[in-house]
């Protein structure tokens, strides 16, 4: 399919021109069983290497709602490698190690091994661990593109870590903590989708981050809590 050069017109962009022709050409892409030959299948997913640098420069700072569904795909793809720099924080807890800290119970245990002539000294360290991270994701019908897109990365942070609580809300707050825990995403998010019942609809941000301050602010903002709205 040849499509027709578009000509920016008088007073608009030419980079608003591209993200029509990028929009039109997927709109007429054909669909899956139309008859067409398998080699043409494989010529229009061939990818130059060359290009792959730079394509993924433009996603980073290309707005969700102007992707066209190949480049969707492709930011799916790169959100499921993506990892929080949230570095990890000691505990309470300790392990054996070269801390500074003796271990007593450790300590003891070597010297009976010995049959109490020496006594070696042994040391631990505190245990570190990621704290617990809590995500609150805007779903109403003004965000609907970009909370799709952010579902996908709230996926791959839940199987990436533990102790991470989801939450999304509209006019209600909804906790999907348990269905993005599915190690698919497709399923994950079909789970969430099925749970929501005001999705793509209006907002009450006030109502629902008060509902989480008194239902669930007790429970998940302990151990210092990350909290990512």
């Amino acid at each position: 399919l040849m499509l027709p050069h578009i000509t920016p017109m008088a007073g608009q962009k030419p980079h608003a021109a591209e993200e029509l022709a990028r929009r039109l050409s997927d709109a007429m892409r054909p669909k899956e069983g139309d008859g067409r030959e398998a080699d043409e299948t494989e010529e229009r997913q061939e990818v130059d290497a060359a290009l792959t640098f730079s394509s993924r420069e433009i996603l980073q700072s290309m707005d969700f709602e102007k992707m066209s569904a190949a480049e969707l795909a492709e930011a799916k793809l790169a959100i499921q490698s993506m990892r929080l720099p949230i570095m990890e924080v000691p505990t309470r807890r300790f392990r054996p190690g070269g801390g500074r800290r003796a271990d007593l119970r450790a300590t003891m245990r070597a010297a009976l091994r010995q049959g109490g002539d020496t006594i070696p000294l042994r040391f631990k360290k505190p245990r570190h661990r990621h704290p617990p991270l809590v995500v609150l994701c805007d779903i109403s019908g003004s965000m609907s593109r970009y909370s799709r897109m952010l579902l996908h990365f709230m996926h791959a942070v839940t199987n990436d870590r533990d102790r991470v609580h989801s939450f999304v809300f509209g006019t209600r707050l909804t906790n999907i903590t348990r269905h993005l825990r599915h190690r698919d995403v497709d399923l994950a998010v079909e789970k969430v989708a099925e749970s929501v019942v005001d999705w793509s609809g209006g907002t009450r941000i006030g109502a629902c981050l008060h509902d989480f301050n008194v239902t669930w602010a007790r429970r998940v903002l302990g151990q210092g809590a990350v909290v990512l709205l």
